[in-house]
């Protein structure tokens, strides 16, 4: 499950990591690398994009959104949103980070 390796990518990397804003891109680069690699690294027949967007907690709310018109049979997305909202373990406050997977068939 793409969410599942997602979660697993970002909260062993930013569990309790505060917010560095010189860190940022590198860490989109990091979270974008690992994800992009599980996905080839599953063999299935798809193109993969990868987008994260990382934002410091601040009491903005941060919100996103995005439109495809693509083969709804054999494409795709994931959407991951980190830390889960409702979370008791919530332990990042300082920052939200979010990942959207689009697959595309060939």
């Amino acid at each position: 499950d793409v969410s599942r390796m997602i979660e697993e990518i970002v909260d062993a990397q930013f569990h309790n990591v505060p917010y560095d804003e010189t860190k940022v891109p590198s860490w989109i680069n990091l979270i974008c690398e690992r994800v992009m690699k599980g996905l080839a690294d599953s063999g299935k027949p798809y193109k993969y994009m990868v987008n994260c967007i990382i934002m410091q907690k601040n009491g903005a709310p941060m919100m996103t959104t995005w439109s495809c018109f693509w083969d709804t049979v054999l494409d795709g997305s994931a959407y991951y949103r980190w830390p889960k909202e409702k979370s008791k373990d919530n332990v990042n406050k300082t920052m939200d980070i979010i990942v959207t997977v689009h697959a595309v068939s060939v």
